[in-house]
């Protein structure tokens, strides 16, 4: 025989959707014969989903924690990862009502990565920091000195490591030196900075930060300049002469050194003023008289210390005159024995062999005062004399 089921009187006075329930069974007892009745679970109609938090954002060391689901009882939900992401783990992937669905991101060693997981229809958005073995290295941790009149330098980044957070530069604390805008990378590279003149007597740093590192920016003091006021070269008479020159030397500590040859034969020149000195000033000189028949020239060097310049002051003086006087001419019997004896073996009007005699002539002596002798053919005039 059927039996008629219906809904009792407390059902049929409820209001709205049934809710959503788990599957369920029962019994019945009809003529003492008992019947199991089993009845699948209510459709979700109904159910709506609250997820906390759906933003997740894990540093490169991994994370675990849990999401909150929020639902009406017996509303079933599920919480998958997208296929192929195998950096996080749900547990449990699925459940009815409200509860809670445990995560776990592992560490990451290698470059930022981010998806998006889906708990109860609500999607979830992961994201984690790039690996923590990113490295940055600068060529070198201090310029060598800067010139004083500035310049532009570089020093060179290297990045190990893959997907690393891009490094930079900070603005320089000082106003004399400058780095372009927007210096800076995720890969290796190289920064170019700028270095202003100094105005000033003493050398000068600061330091720029790169990629978190600090850098030291060293610079010399202002430079120096040398010159010479007037010509670079004199020519002073062969009877000898005295002579200068100016020298110009303008910034702080510009000191400077007159070099002198050394050789025997560049001896004829004298610099009779200091020969250190600092700043402007004058060097005097005097000249030796030129007793040969050529024209001769020295070289007198200055050299600048800073920075170092070298100039050179050439002097030349004229040939000698040439000697032309006739040669020595011995009078007849113009050799006189000052002798005291004379050894009775010898002729009358002979030299005893040490004894001192004088000799009368023409040309005997140089032509001009302060010449050489003239070389007098002695070995002749003797065998004239004999």
């Amino acid at each position: 025989m059927p039996v008629l089921l219906r809904r009792s009187a407390v059902e049929m006075g409820r209001r709205g959707p049934i809710p959503a329930a788990a599957a369920r069974s029962g019994t019945l007892t009809i003529a003492g014969a008992t019947f199991t009745i089993s009845q699948a679970a209510a459709a979700a109609s109904g159910c709506s989903y609250n997820v906390n938090p759906t933003n997740i954002h894990a540093t490169a060391a991994g994370l675990s924690n849990t999401l909150l689901v929020s639902t009406n009882s017996g509303c079933a939900w599920t919480a998958s990862a997208p296929s192929g992401v195998s950096w996080i783990t749900l547990n449990p992937v699925s459940g009815s009502g409200s509860g809670a669905v445990g995560y776990s991101i592992a560490a990451n060693t290698g470059a930022a990565r981010n998806t998006t997981i889906t708990v109860a229809g609500v999607a979830v958005t992961v994201s984690q920091d790039a690996s923590v073995s990113c490295t940055y290295t600068l060529s070198a941790t201090s310029s060598l000195p800067i010139s004083g009149v500035g310049g532009v330098e570089t020093v060179g980044v290297t990045v190990t490591g893959t997907g690393c957070p891009a490094w930079s530069v900070a603005a320089p604390p000082v106003s004399w030196v400058h780095v372009p805008a927007a210096s800076g990378s995720a890969s290796s590279g190289t920064v170019s900075y700028s270095v202003d003149s100094n105005p000033t007597s003493s050398s000068r740093s600061t330091t720029l930060t790169i990629a978190n590192y600090s850098y030291t920016v060293q610079q010399n003091a202002a430079p120096c300049t040398y010159a010479l006021a007037s010509s670079a070269s004199a020519t002073l008479a062969a009877a000898g002469a005295s002579g200068s020159f100016q020298v110009i030397a303008t910034g702080p500590a510009s000191t400077w050194t007159i070099t002198l040859p050394t050789d025997p034969g560049s001896q004829w020149i004298h610099v009779i003023s200091a020969l250190n000195a600092m700043g402007p000033g004058v060097v005097n000189y005097t000249v030796d008289p030129n007793n040969t028949t050529s024209p001769r020239s020295l070289a007198l060097t200055l050299n600048g210390k800073n920075p170092a310049t070298t100039l050179t002051y050439t002097v030349n003086q004229a040939a000698g005159a040439a000697n032309t006087a006739p040669g020595p001419i011995v009078n007849p019997n113009g050799i006189v024995n000052a002798a005291s004896f004379i050894s009775a073996s010898l002729p009358a009007g002979s030299i005893a062999q040490g004894s001192f005699f004088s000799i009368f002539g023409n040309g005997l002596g140089p032509a001009n005062p302060g010449s050489a002798p003239p070389a007098i053919r002695w070995a002749r005039t003797w065998a004239a004399l004999r």
